[in-house]
């Protein structure tokens, strides 16, 4: 392990801010961490350094269960950083909350928050994917109850009225998410759907 400085303690102070940042983000911030506190930078020469670097955050974050998280967007192959939460968050909870039905409609639901442009559903629309599922027909009423309660639980936001979207920071659901699956031995896709929506609206961040 190499020496841990102000430098980290700086990086560490805005990813709490932040919470997720893309790699270009991250070379960025390194640089004004380092030049703030007068150190040559070497974390951004290769990916080892900055392995190497985060590694070093983590090994005095993890004891408050925080881990600093690598991920790649399947959609675009962007890369980003995560800070999260090692315990269950929102939407783990949601994970063991709800059965496998309800699970296989809120993975169609953000199917189709990621195909949209808007990154958005109306509810109506929402409401009628349920009645078609294969295998896991659900009731409208069953359905209005489920969006209720993913509100409620913040795995979902109302935009206004009729329109819902996913919380900013999927990312660090899908790395909390993660955890469930390696813990149950499921890998349904939703994880790589969620990194999906955030990295786009990162994109969309980035170019306006």
């Amino acid at each position: 392990m190499t020496r841990y400085g102000d430098e980290h303690r700086l990086f560490l102070q805005i990813m709490l801010t932040r919470k997720i940042l893309s790699l270009s983000e991250i070379k960025a911030v390194l640089e004004f961490c380092h030049e703030k506190n007068r150190v040559p930078c070497n974390a951004t020469k290769d990916d080892d350094s900055l392995t190497r670097f985060v590694s070093d955050i983590n090994g005095k974050i993890v004891p408050f269960s925080m881990r600093i998280k690598h991920g790649v967007s399947e959609d675009d192959g962007q890369r980003f950083y995560a800070l999260v939460n090692l315990k269950d968050n929102d939407l783990s909870k949601c994970a063991t909350m709800f059965s496998g039905n309800e699970m296989t409609y809120f993975k169609k639901l953000v199917q189709q928050i990621a195909e949209s442009n808007t990154g958005t559903i109306q509810s109506t629309e929402a409401l009628n994917i349920a009645s078609g599922l294969d295998n896991c027909r659900l009731s409208i009423g069953m359905a209005e109850d489920l969006i209720e309660r993913w509100l409620e639980l913040g795995c979902l936001m109302q935009v206004r009225a009729s329109v819902l979207k996913l919380p900013r920071g999927t990312n660090r659901c899908a790395t909390h998410f993660s955890l469930y699956c390696q813990r149950n031995h499921r890998n349904d896709g939703l994880v790589s759907l969620l990194v999906v929506v955030e990295s786009r609206w990162l994109k969309n961040i980035n170019s306006g």
